[in-house]
């Protein structure tokens, strides 16, 4: 997923934050891609919706989905 996927989704740079639970000032440094980490995050709390990139998954496994409220 790129960067403006997520935004995309959660509608706004701070709706991807709080998503994450980080400052929206994080989200602005990220370059066109999330980092790997929040990559695996936000697949999992989408429940794949927003995929990792699949050098991510491979790197780090597939991350076990949240189930939708």
């Amino acid at each position: 997923m790129t960067k403006q996927d997520a935004i995309d989704f959660f509608k706004t740079q701070q709706g991807v934050a709080d998503a994450l639970g980080i400052k929206q000032s994080s989200v602005a440094e990220w370059g066109e891609y999330p980092p790997e980490p929040r990559q695996l995050q936000l697949h999992r709390i989408t429940a794949g919706r927003l995929r990792a990139e699949q050098s991510v998954i491979e790197k780090f496994g597939e991350p076990k989905l949240e189930q939708a409220a």
